[in-house]
């Protein structure tokens, strides 16, 4: 199985979601969740992802590979919590 990571394309072994893998998440508690956006639906309409525990995905595609903007790490959103809570 390959590694799970940004860009990679993922079925959910439970509710059979496919999707490519867009955010990850790791909690305090040691949970690591993935972001899985799924494609249009038939209609074109944006379908939301869903987030995902690590041991319910699987690899099934590369995927795509996405070059970050230069210049904005973090998206443009001006609420951002201050740099001291950053680790």
């Amino acid at each position: 199985m390959s590694e799970l990571k940004i860009g990679v394309q993922v079925r959910d072994r439970v509710s059979g979601l496919c999707g490519i893998v867009t955010g990850k998440a790791q909690y305090i508690s040691g949970c690591v969740q993935w972001l899985v956006k799924p494609p249009i639906d038939k209609d074109g309409k944006d379908v939301l992802g869903i987030w995902i525990d690590t041991v319910q995905l699987e690899v099934v595609g590369e995927g795509i590979a996405v070059s970050p903007i230069p210049g904005t790490p973090g998206g443009p959103r001006s609420d951002s919590p201050p740099t001291i809570y950053r680790s």
